[in-house]
């Protein structure tokens, strides 16, 4: 879910530095996101290795996915995060795709991990 409210931030940066006349990749959106992603996992495996310790508010939970949406469109607006400075904003496109397989990649080792734990516990 942190990835679906984050891809429309990060998809309209490239389009939106263009259409201003900026030149350079955007990377700030690209690293909050990756950032609200870990913190989502972290927050989920806390909860499934400590089952029986206090959960997390939702609290918590509607914190993360927000902050999945917003840290992305504060990220954007820092000029610090813009690297190739020379090059089209449009490059943008390809770190973004860059993350998602990236991030992609990382769920499925971890439901892979989820899915030999729960065959190994079944008898």
């Amino acid at each position: 879910m942190i990835l679906g409210v984050a891809t429309p931030v990060e998809a309209a940066v490239p389009l939106i530095r263009t259409a201003q006349g900026k030149r350079g990749v955007q990377c700030g959106p690209a690293i909050a996101s990756l950032l609200s992603v870990t913190t989502g996992l972290a927050l989920a495996e806390r909860v499934e290795k400590h089952p029986d310790a206090s959960l997390p508010g939702e609290f918590s939970f509607t914190a993360v996915l927000v902050a999945g949406g917003a840290l992305p469109a504060v990220a954007a607006m820092l000029s610090r995060t813009v690297v190739l400075r020379e090059r089209s904003p449009l490059w943008g496109w390809a770190l973004f795709l860059a993350v998602r397989l990236t991030t992609g990649l990382v769920l499925a080792e971890g439901v892979g991990r989820a899915k030999r734990r729960l065959d190994d516990a079944v008898p």
